[in-house]
C-alpha cells in the first residue's frame, strides 16, 4: 500500500465526511469499496435523504438487497405488499429504518410484526384495513422514536379499534396525517396534544360539527394545518383560538365570510395561506390585514365574471410575494390572471395551473407585464403558446410541467426572452425531445437545466 493510501486511511473521520459531501454519487460508490468505515461515511450523509423503493420478487430481493446490508438505508417504500417478502426484508434491514411506507394494506397483526422489526422507526405511512382479529388482546410494541404517523383507513368498519391501537402505538406524535374512505372513525375521541403538523382528508372528518370542535380543542401546538374538507366558522374559531402559533394553514370553504377572515388575525405567525373550493370570497374593508402572510394559494373553479375580490385580497394580504393560482375548467382566465397580477405587483414567485384550460397567450403575457419583480415562474398543465411573450430580464427560474404545447423549437426563443435565466425545468412535456439539449447548450449562461425522462 502506498504512503498516500496510508495517509488517506488515517484521515480523521470528520474530515473524510466533509470531503465525501462534495463527491458525486459515482465517486462515493468507489470510495465505499475501500473499507467498512469509508462505506459508512460515503453514504451516511447521502442515505439520510434517499428513499429506497422496494419491489417484491423473492429471487430479486435476495440477490439484489442482500448486498446492501452495509448500506444502511433509513427510508424505505414498498410498492407492493407481499407480506412474507416484506417480513424477510425487515428481518435484514429493519434495525436501520427510520421511515417505513407501505402502499399495500396491512391488518393489525401484520402491522404489529412490522413495528417489532423496526425499533428505530420515526415515520410510518401505512394503509390499514379490517381483519378477522384472532387476538383481542393484541398490544403493539412501544416505539420510542416514532413521531410521524400517516394512516389511510381503507373501507374500515372497525376503525375505532385501529384508532385505539394507533394511539397506544404512538402517543408522542408531532406529525399526524389521517385519511379515510368512509366516516367510521370516532374523531372526537382522538387526542394528540403534541402534534405540530396536522393533515386530514377524505371522510375522516365527516361528522357532527360539535364533535369536530371537541377534536380540535385538544390541539395547542399546531404550526402546519391542512384540512381537505369544508370547515365551519365555529371550528375555525376553536382551531385559531387554541393554536395562535399556526404558520401554514390550508382549508376548504364554500363561502368565506368576513367574520371567518377576522379569526385569522389571531395567527400572528401565519406565513402561508391556502383556500380550496371557495368561489364566494366576501372580504370587507373592515377585515384586519394579515401582514405576516408571504405565500397565498388559491384554487378557483367557477369565477366567471370580473370582480373586485383580488383587490380585496390585496388589502387583506399586503405582503404576499409568492402565489399559486389553480384555475378550473369553468373559469375564465382573463377574469383571474389580470386582477391577480395587477393586484399583487410585488410577486417574486408565481405558479399558474389549470385543468386543461386553454389560456390566450396575449391575455397571459399581458397580465405578467405587471410583475416587475418576478424571478420564479412555473406553468403547470397550462395550454397556451409563447406568442406575445415579452422580454423579461428579471426571471431567473422557469419551470414547465405537463405543458404539451412546448416544443424543442420554443426553447431558443424562451432563452432569448429571459436573458437572466439560471434554471430551466421541463417536466412531462410531450413536445420536448432529446434534441432539446442541442437547442439549450448554446446558451451556456443557463446554469441548470432539468428535463426528466429525456435522455
Amino acid at each position: 500500500m502506498s504512503i498516500e493510501s496510508l495517509v488517506a486511511l488515517n484521515f480523521p473521520l470528520e474530515l473524510l465526511d466533509r470531503i465525501f459531501a462534495y463527491l458525486p454519487l459515482s465517486d462515493r460508490k468507489t470510495a465505499s469499496l475501500v473499507c467498512r468505515a469509508w462505506n459508512e461515511l460515503a453514504f451516511n450523509r447521502y442515505l439520510s435523504n434517499v428513499v429506497l423503493n422496494v419491489t417484491f420478487d423473492r429471487q430479486l430481493v435476495m440477490r439484489k438487497y442482500s448486498s446492501m446490508v452495509l448500506r444502511q438505508y433509513r427510508h424505505v417504500s414498498f410498492s407492493h405488499c407481499n407480506y412474507d417478502m416484506l417480513i424477510d426484508f425487515l428481518d435484514m434491514f429493519g434495525t436501520y429504518l427510520e421511515t417505513f411506507h407501505s402502499r399495500g394494506c396491512l391488518i393489525e397483526e401484520q402491522l404489529s410484526k412490522v413495528i417489532t422489526r423496526t425499533p428505530n422507526l420515526r415515520h410510518i405511512a401505512v394503509n390499514l384495513t379490517d381483519s378477522m382479529r384472532t387476538d383481542p388482546g393484541l398490544i403493539f410494541p412501544a416505539v420510542d422514536h416514532l413521531t410521524q404517523l400517516s394512516a389511510h383507513f381503507d373501507n374500515c368498519s372497525g376503525a375505532a379499534e385501529w384508532v385505539k391501537l394507533l394511539r397506544q402505538l404512538a402517543p408522542q406524535l408531532t406529525h399526524l396525517e389521517l385519511t379515510a374512505t368512509n366516516n367510521v372513525i370516532p374523531i372526537e375521541e382522538l387526542r394528540f396534544p403534541k402534534v405540530e403538523v396536522l393533515k386530514l382528508g377524505g371522510h375522516v372528518c365527516v361528522t357532527w360539527d360539535s364533535k369536530l370542535q371537541k377534536f380540535f380543542s385538544s390541539f395547542k401546538l399546531l404550526k402546519d394545518v391542512k384540512l381537505e374538507f369544508n370547515i365551519s366558522q365555529a371550528v375555525l374559531d376553536v382551531l385559531t383560538g387554541g393554536n395562535p402559533g399556526i404558520e401554514m394553514l390550508h382549508f376548504s370553504y364554500d363561502v368565506l365570510y368576513p367574520d371567518s377572515l377576522r379569526l385569522l388575525s389571531r395567527l400572528k405567525q401565519l406565513r402561508a395561506l391556502s383556500f380550496f373550493g371557495s368561489n364566494d370570497f366576501r372580504i370587507s374593508p373592515e377585515c384586519p390585514p394579515l401582514p405576516s402572510v408571504k405565500r397565498l394559494c388559491l384554487e378557483i373553479y367557477s369565477l366567471n365574471s370580473k370582480t373586485s375580490v383580488f383587490r380585496s385580497f390585496r388589502q387583506l394580504l399586503p405582503n404576499v410575494i409568492d402565489m399559486s393560482v389553480k384555475m378550473g375548467a369553468l373559469s375564465r382566465p382573463e377574469c383571474i390572471l389580470e386582477p391577480v397580477c395587477s393586484g399583487f405587483t410585488l410577486l417574486e414567485r408565481l405558479t399558474i395551473s389549470s385543468s386543461s384550460l386553454e389560456i390566450d397567450s396575449n391575455v397571459l403575457f399581458d397580465a405578467l407585464r405587471h410583475l416587475d419583480r418576478l424571478e420564479d415562474l412555473t406553468f403547470r398543465c397550462t395550454e397556451t403558446t409563447q406568442e406575445f411573450m415579452p422580454p423579461n430580464k428579471k426571471l431567473k427560474r422557469l419551470k414547465f410541467e405537463s405543458c404539451h404545447w412546448l416544443t424543442d423549437d420554443c426553447l431558443p426563443v424562451l432563452l432569448e426572452m429571459c436573458s437572466s435565466l439560471k434554471y430551466l425545468e421541463l417536466k412531462s412535456c410531450r413536445g420536448i425531445t432529446s434534441k432539446a439539449w442541442e437547442k439549450i447548450k448554446v446558451h451556456c449562461r443557463v446554469v441548470n437545466c432539468i428535463i426528466p425522462g429525456v435522455d
